[in-house]
């Protein structure tokens, strides 16, 4: 025996201390209330006894609200808090740390102000003491209850902490602080931005980087609270007691329990066998029996994810044994899955009931018909699909004996649903009465019937009940908080307002909202999404004639598509690793008893909060426990390049691709859009799809296409547009005269002399700064798309210089990082056609006020390097790039290397044809020359130079066909789409410049300065990377202006105006957003997977952050 010492007491407490609380709390609320049933119906109704009841429901809800909040603490410990971890998947293993302790310390922040604020109430109620109605019992238990469990959760994260800095250093400690005091200080300071900016700003920054999402939501709602003024502090902690305080709240907690206690029975096995039972012999019958048994589950779980992990683990081995495709084993869990959420007791709706008022016996019978109505179509969809694919059932018969013996063995698990529909249907119980019985009466089946509970395990099954609870509990309550301010401030109102200016038709908003929550459900848990999302959306829903009780089957279903629905699909994403565990797996017959499933079910239930946080988890579980290799967390980009088109998926896009420029558009369009604006629309969305999704080229020509059916110009004036613009005739020419450059060796001859610099040797980072230097001179002066062009050439030089070969990190980032440089330089001087209309534009509405041209450009150059300078530090301290090859050259560079007379005279034509470019921006207008270079313009000139270039090689006997090899026919194809629907996107007769508008005035009116600048840049920001920049300032430059007249002296109109051209020329995260995106979206050879969609919002974001943090208030002080 081990030797009791008090370290090992204090281990003890430290692991136990809450769970003897949980258990009680659990236990004597798990009784009162069916005792409360049986009172009511048998010793009241039957024998006529009089029996006082009344007490139940009160210390009922002190138990539940008591085991959440110790249950809280617990799950702090275990790391089991319900958060987002799609971004902190991309966060680099060292840096991984610092970003929790940066969650931990906005957490405790939270905590110890609740803790804080509990205090002032408890002292209210010790100076005025109030009771409960009916157990008399004194206000104070409850909020030293609130206390006691806020301070719990502030020592558990005080020990995490504590255990990350010994891991990782105080330095990462100290930052994290930093970062949240940061956070708080415009909060603490009450700095002049607004409530509504305050609630999504917080929560929005908190939920990317990983905090708690109860946590993001109380600091949310604490922050906007305290920045009003004339709110007390004290709401958040009343807040969090009154939340929970809810009699139907209970509901959720015992659903959760009775899925545990009947999952941890093996209740799953012969749910299996009975559909198989009743399935299993017809064509595609495992598949069938799969979906069977889905449905058959989530009458009893109300969970998605426990539904999956239970029936999976048993299917999907056998699926493969029997011959169906891993693929379809997989999607076929995963979608059968999803049944669990809709139909009764689906947590979703009682949590949209509970939040909603809405009758939770009225949604369970909603959710009947959509959750049957699923099952029966993925039935269809499998029976088609194995019967194309030959995959049948099971040669033998099964006599009904055999199904009604079957249908006995698994009466347990059947009675449950008819314990909750027939007691809530049939008046004998509320939902939250039936709840309790149906877990009542799971733990009695597991502990009684099904072995699987026993005096070993039933504490920890308990206190795994009331930890999975209290990660969603706990939420409720914070999202009160939030809920709160937002009914103060009128929020949901005003959004009502704003949705309903775009339109008033039923039809068409539940369209708009359907697909709105599409989006958010593939982001977003569905509960998650449900506590935010229904105070917003039912004021709206109600106005257009839904109901809220219809409106909840719409917004629980459209949700519950996201469990199969990328990038979070957690469904989706489990069933993919198992697959992944199975091809490694050698057949053999897996049959479960149900004390083997009840062991399975135990390991997959106990860690079911981390399936919360981890949506992998419950499959990686189930597959250790079927014996197969555990699978590792996927690495792989979010949109595959499918270009090759031997994949379904690449014909499932494509259609989707061609349903959304074609189909779009027939939506009706919201005024002041025009019908044809609605369908340019369509075919812009459809285009931006395809690029993503399926490929370059034939996108952009069915979207040019269509651009010549939708009524704006017709088929061949859609291609002239498009093939006849100078841009692309210059990107065409500037290949050929590249090419020439690459194979006659002078951009390897220039590339070797580059990095034999003396102060670039073995140095990678001075390297790229002269790289990105010479692109950003050579850009400010010359076409950004042959500065690009040009300077991408030489770069291709230094790669095979140092043995850097395509798809590596440092060139791949290089290649961005030039077009981002170009970009940079664009609007270095005000002569471009960008900052002309933002100036001229100024002029004119300003009644002739001029910009001064030298403070704009040392304005402009000081921003630019910044952002610059922010895109090398992302690149060396985030995607620390493989630089040894550069570091490892500085001796073995070779620079004796010598020009032969045909690339002597290749350089020289090469530099006469830069120069010639370089004129018509140096030399002065009323020169002839400058006149002549500026009528031919770059195009022009280029087209000379390929002419005396294909002359030259032509008396050489260089076939032509070899010089247009070089050209990138595909970046062609997407440049012409791209380009084409852009401009026409800008036309104004189609009325999306005036609906932009009429959007953004009344959301940027009544604004703080700062607020309102933040929002228009913002705006700006994302509108230009979807849409010509020029049509983006044309659009915001009066918009800015007229709303900043009405703050007069308070807003540096000039310094909005010279920002607002820096924000619109970085348009790099679409192709449709400037030549430069389009570059690097073309160049899949360097630049493969999703990277362009990562690196150009990188660059932008990287842009937006030092202009609005460092260059707003320099344009203030200068100008």
């Amino acid at each position: 025996m081990s030797q009791t010492t008090p370290h090992n007491i204090l281990h003890w407490i430290d692991e136990n201390f809450e769970k003897p609380v949980i258990v009680i709390c659990l236990l004597v609320a798990l009784i009162l209330i069916p005792y409360q049933v049986f009172t009511r119906y048998i010793l009241g109704t039957w024998l006529q006894f009089n029996v006082d009841t009344s007490m139940v429901e009160e210390l009922s809800l002190f138990c539940f609200i008591t085991a959440i909040y110790f249950g809280a603490s617990l799950s702090i410990r275990r790391r089991k808090s319900l958060r987002m971890t799609a971004i902190m998947e991309l966060v680099p293993e060292r840096w991984k740390n610092l970003v929790l302790m940066f969650n931990d310390c906005a957490f405790l922040v939270l905590t110890g102000l609740i803790a804080f604020l509990s205090t002032d109430m408890m002292e209210a109620q010790i100076r005025l003491p109030q009771v409960t109605p009916t157990l008399r019992m004194p206000y104070l238990v409850h909020y030293t209850v609130l206390f006691v469990g806020f301070l719990l959760m502030s020592i558990r994260l005080v020990q995490d902490l504590y255990k990350l800095t010994r891991e990782s250093g105080f330095g990462q400690l100290l930052a994290a602080a930093a970062a949240t005091a940061l956070m708080a200080a415009p909060i603490v300071m009450r700095a002049e931005i607004g409530v509504t900016f305050i609630l999504v700003t917080v929560l929005a920054v908190c939920m990317i980087f990983g905090v708690p999402i109860a946590a993001a939501l109380g600091l949310a709602g604490a922050g906007a609270i305290y920045s009003t003024g004339y709110l007390s502090l004290n709401v958040a902690a009343q807040q969090s007691f009154t939340s929970l305080d809810s009699f139907p709240m209970l509901a959720i907690f015992f659903f959760i329990a009775a899925g545990v206690f009947m999952g941890r029975g093996g209740l799953s096995a012969d749910l299996f066998n009975l559909a198989d039972k009743l399935m299993g012999g017809r064509t595609g019958g495992l598949a069938l029996t799969t979906i069977v048994a889905c449905t058959l589950f989530g009458a009893i779980s109300g969970s998605a994810l426990a539904t999956v992990a239970a029936i999976g683990m048993i299917v999907v081995p056998s699926m493969v044994e029997r011959g169906y495709s891993r693929p379809f084993a997989g999607a076929l869990i995963a979608c059968a899955g999803t049944i669990g959420a809709m139909i009764p007791p689906s947590n979703p709706f009682v949590l949209y009931g509970i939040i909603t008022n809405v009758s939770i016996g009225k949604l369970f019978m909603g959710g009947i018909v959509p959750g049957l109505l699923t099952a029966l179509l993925l039935m269809i969809v499998a029976w088609w699909i194995s019967r194309k694919n030959g995959w049948g059932g099971k040669a033998e018969r099964h006599t009904w004996s055999e199904v009604f013996a079957c249908i006995w063995r698994a009466k347990w698990a059947l009675m449950v649903p008819v314990i909750i529909l027939g007691g809530i249907y049939g008046g004998i119980m509320t939902a939250t009465e039936a709840s309790a019985v149906a877990a009542l009466y799971g733990l009695f089946v597991g502990i009684f019937v099904l072995r699987g509970i026993d005096r070993h395990n039933i504490v920890e099954i308990i206190v795994e009940c009331v930890v999975m609870c209290a990660a969603v509990m706990l939420i409720v309550a914070m999202a009160h908080i939030f809920g709160y301010v937002m009914a103060i401030e009128q929020i949901p109102d005003h959004f009502a307002r704003m949705i309903l200016g775009f339109t008033s038709d039923r039809v068409t908003m539940l369209l708009m909202v359907n697909v709105f929550l599409l989006i958010v459900g593939a982001l977003m848990d569905p509960i998650v999404a449900t506590i935010i999302l229904a105070p917003i959306l039912v004021p709206v829903m109600q106005q257009v004639g839904v109901s809220p009780l219809h409106f909840g089957i719409i917004l629980t279903c459209n949700l519950c598509v996201g469990f199969v629905t990328p990038p979070i699909g957690w469904c989706l994403y489990g069933q993919f690793h198992c697959r992944r565990a199975i091809r490694t797996h050698r057949p053999r017959r897996h049959s479960l008893s149900r004390r083997h499933a009840g062991h399975a079910a135990d390991h997959i239930f106990r860690a079911g909060s981390d399936a919360v946080s981890d949506p992998l988890c419950l499959m990686r579980l189930a597959s250790e426990n079927i014996g197969l290799p555990v699978p590792q967390k996927r690495r792989k980009h979010m949109f595959a390049n499918l270009e090759t088109g031997n994949s379904t998926g690449y014909y499932i896009h494509s259609l989707i691709c061609v349903v959304l420029m074609f189909g779009l558009g027939h939506l009706p369009a919201p005024s002041p859009i025009t019908p044809t604006g609605m369908h340019v629309v369509g075919i812009f969305i459809g285009m931006i799809y395809g690029w993503l999704t399926v490929g370059m080229t034939w996108p952009s020509i069915l979207g040019i296409t269509a651009l010549g059916f939708s009524g704006r110009m017709t088929v061949v004036q859609a291609f002239q547009s498009g093939f006849g613009n100078n841009t692309i005739l210059l990107i065409f020419f500037m290949f050929i005269i590249t090419g020439v450059l690459d194979t006659s060796g002078v951009a390897r001859y220039v590339a070797n002399r580059l990095v034999s610099f003396r102060f670039s040797r073995g140095r990678p980072w001075v390297l790229s700064f002269l790289i990105l230097f010479s692109m950003f001179v050579l850009s400010s002066m010359i076409s950004i798309t042959a500065a690009i062009m040009v300077v991408w050439t030489m770069f291709y030089g230094i790669c095979e210089v140092f043995g850097f070969k395509k798809g590596d990190k440092w060139p791949m980032l290089m290649l961005a990082g030039i077009a981002f440089s170009g970009s940079m330089a664009y609007q270095l001087f005000p002569f471009k056609s960008l900052p002309l209309i933002v100036l001229d534009s100024y002029r004119e509405l300003s009644g002739g006020q001029e910009i001064n041209f030298f403070k704009y450009f040392i304005w402009m150059f000081v921003t630019d390097w910044l952002v610059i300078l922010g895109y090398l530090l992302v690149m060396r301290f985030i995607f620390k790039p493989d630089v040894s090859l550069i570091e490892q050259a500085d001796t073995s560079l070779d620079n004796t290397e010598k020009l032969t007379p045909y690339q002597g005279f290749i350089l020289v034509y090469f530099g006469i044809y830069v120069l010639l470019m370089l004129i018509p921006s140096i030399l002065p207008g009323s020169w002839s020359i400058t006149g002549v270079l500026r009528a031919v313009n770059n195009t022009g000139i280029s087209a000379f130079a390929v002419i005396f270039l294909v002359f030259l090689n032509f008396r050489d006997g260089t076939p032509i066909n070899d010089m247009v090899k070089k050209v990138n026919w595909n970046l062609i194809f997407l440049l012409v789409g791209a380009l084409t629907i852009s401009s026409a996107l800008a036309d104004p007769q189609l009325g999306v410049r005036a609906f932009i508008s009429e959007v953004m005035t009344p959301v940027l009116s009544g604004q703080s300065f700062w607020i309102f600048a933040f929002l228009l840049l913002l705006a700006a920001c994302i509108i230009t990377n979807f849409c010509n920049n020029l049509a983006t300032v044309a659009i915001f430059t009066p918009i800015a202006y007229n709303l900043a007249e009405v703050y007069g002296g308070d807003v540096n109109i000039k310094a909005l105006m010279v920002v607002l051209i820096t924000i619109c020329s970085m348009a790099m995260a679409t192709p449709a957003g400037s030549t430069p995106g389009a570059l690097v979206y073309g160049n899949k050879e360097w630049i493969p997977g999703n990277y362009p969609l990562i690196l150009g919002i990188i660059c932008v974001v990287i842009d937006f952050v030092v202009i609005y943090a460092i260059g707003l208030p320099f344009a203030n002080m200068l100008f």
